[in-house]
């Protein structure tokens, strides 16, 4: 009779969340965010070692056979992690059939490298202005988040994040549209309120709803 020892089934059931921790989309964007630039500034610098007209199409025509060649795509991957970084050269190392696809065959209709690797091929970051798994929209809307005054938590993130605002002094809401107390305004812009004021509706000692400690109202003439 066969036995199996359970000790072998046990050791099959160990999760390992490996180099990215456990917000594994989180670090794997930010990687492909910091990757995707470095390579568009190498893919610029290397235009400027060749040829510096100044003008892409000139320059294109220009560099000839080496503009796409294996041996330009060479020299920016070369120069994209420096060796000390363990994430950047571990995530290069899982996306570089990736690079040469995108090289060879996308280039020219995906031009943004880091819209097609990061949001459309690897789904591993959102657009700007939306977050979470399924990349809805911040408060606000992706024109104005947050009504502009403000950050939303997550944005551009897959996973983590709750996707609220935290406001920018003197505003609140959930869209940050509001005036703090403190503060009067619209949901355009709020000001602050004079120092003698508990609380405003306008500018100056006028404009105070009620004083603030160590001021008392004083007396108008009608």
């Amino acid at each position: 009779m066969l036995v199996f020892p359970c000790v072998l089934l046990s050791l099959l059931v160990v999760v390992s969340v490996g180099p990215w921790g456990s917000h594994a989309k989180r670090e794997r964007c930010k990687a492909c965010k910091s990757l995707t630039d470095s390579f568009m500034k190498g893919l610029k610098k290397t235009e400027n070692a060749n040829y510096a007209g100044g003008d892409t199409s000139w320059e294109e025509a220009k560099l000839g056979s080496y503009a796409n060649s294996e041996v330009r795509l060479v020299e920016i991957v070369d120069d994209l992690c420096s060796r000390s970084d363990y994430e950047c050269s571990t995530f290069l190392e899982s996306i570089e059939e990736d690079l040469d696809h995108w090289w060879f065959k996308l280039k020219e209709t995906e031009d943004n490298l880091e819209m097609w690797l990061c949001f459309k091929h690897l789904d591993v970051c959102c657009p700007i202005n939306t977050f979470g798994p399924k990349c809805e929209p911040c408060p606000g809307g992706t024109d104005e988040p947050c009504g502009n005054h403000g950050n939303c938590e997550g944005a551009g993130e897959k996973d983590g994040g709750s996707g609220l605002c935290a406001c920018d002094k003197g505003y609140e809401g959930l869209t940050c549209q509001e005036c703090s107390k403190g503060y009067y305004g619209n949901s355009t812009e709020c000001t602050a309120c004079d120092r003698s004021c508990d609380g405003c509706h306008g500018p100056g000692p006028e404009g105070c709803l009620g004083c603030a400690e160590g001021y008392t109202a004083a007396a108008t003439e009608e």
